[in-house]
Formats: C-alpha cells, sequence, structure tokens
C-alpha cells in the first residue's frame, strides 16, 4: 500500500522492548555462595593430608586463612540469621556454633605441633572429619532456614559477606604463613562488610 506521499509503505517500527526487572535476591543465592566454599575446605583439607614439610605447612596456612574467613563470615551474617528463623534456643543452630568454637580450639593446637609429627596426623585427622561433619549439619540444618529468609537487603548483604571471604583470602595483605589462627580472625573481622543489621 503506497504511504501518504505516494511511495510504498514500509514495515512498522517495532516497539522498543523494555529491559527486563532484575530478580528479586533470593536466599538461594546466599546458598550459592556457601556451596563451593563448603566443597574449597574440603579440596584444602585433602592437600594437608597428601603434603609433607614445607608444603603441608603452605597448605594448612592457606586452610586456616580460609576457615577463619568463612567462620567467622557465617558466626557474623548467617548463624544469627538462622538462630533467628530457628529458634534461639534451637539445639540444632547452637551446636553449629559450639562446633567451631571447638575447631579453633584444635588449629591453635595443631600450630604448636610439627606438620610432620605423628601428633600433627593424629589430632588433624579429627580436625578433618569435625569440620567435614559441620559442613554437612549446616547444609542439613541452618540451609533450610535460610531459605524462609526473604528480606531483600539482609539476603544482599549475607551474599556481600560470604562472597568477601574469596576476595580477601586472595588479598597479598592478607596474614602470613607465620600468623596464628587468633590473628586470622581479628584480620577477617576487621575486613568483612558488616553484618546484616538485626
Amino acid at each position: 500500500m503506497p504511504g501518504s506521499d505516494g511511495g510504498p509503505r514500509g514495515p512498522r517500527p517495532r516497539p522498543a522492548r523494555l529491559p527486563a526487572r532484575p530478580a528479586p535476591p533470593a536466599a538461594d543465592d546466599v546458598i550459592a555462595v556457601i556451596a563451593p566454599q563448603h566443597e574449597h575446605v574440603k579440596t584444602l583439607l585433602e592437600a594437608v593430608r597428601q603434603q609433607t614439610g614445607d608444603r603441608r605447612a603452605a597448605a594448612f596456612h592457606t586452610l586456616r586463612l580460609t576457615l577463619a574467613l568463612h567462620e567467622t563470615a557465617e558466626q557474623q551474617a548467617i548463624h544469627p540469621l538462622a538462630l533467628r528463623q530457628l529458634g534461639a534456643h534451637d539445639r540444632a543452630a547452637n551446636d553449629r556454633i559450639a562446633e567451631e568454637q571447638t575447631a579453633g580450639q584444635t588449629i591453635r593446637a595443631l600450630e604448636l605441633v610439627k606438620v610432620d609429627s605423628d601428633q600433627f596426623d593424629a589430632t588433624f585427622g579429627h580436625l578433618a572429619a569435625s569440620v567435614t561433619a559441620h559442613a554437612a549439619a549446616e547444609e542439613a540444618d541452618e540451609w533450610p532456614a535460610l531459605r524462609q529468609i526473604t528480606d531483600p537487603p539482609v539476603i544482599n548483604s549475607m551474599v556481600e559477606q560470604m562472597q568477601a571471604v574469596s576476595r580477601l583470602a586472595a588479598d597479598p595483605a592478607a596474614p602470613g604463613i607465620q600468623a596464628t589462627f587468633t590473628e586470622m580472625q581479628e584480620w577477617a573481622r576487621a575486613r568483612l562488610p558488616s553484618p546484616p543489621a538485626p
């Protein structure tokens, strides 16, 4: 059909497509950050088992730093919110906190012995088993509670907190191999983002 000027009428322009709104954050976004960290810790535990001498000492340093960051972030941003969902007197949630404290004590004991000693091997075996069981218990007990959280700012804060773990673990300024686990925890608390508001 000719146009108003007598020429052929071209195709009508399509209306501009509006950009899709981003989906609101969901609690599964937090779990998507935590889950790979749990697997990474298992890999680090196995690395310590497999190495000897200086390589074992270096692997143990990486494990200590990773656990200091991961557990501090969970203590600031994950466990308090899980407790809120489960109830302050829920035994499972409180057990997870106690397990982390026990693991910290075991790491401090391991820092006092030589990495190639029989004592290190025996104590580290207990640590590896308890850390692995602890992660499995978090996934079974806490993750269902976290999935009940729907407040976007709280979810975003949890995601930011846990994402900072990997970033800080790779920071050249992170505590070195001579640092204690306690010093690593203090460094983590000073640099992790602020926890979600209560």
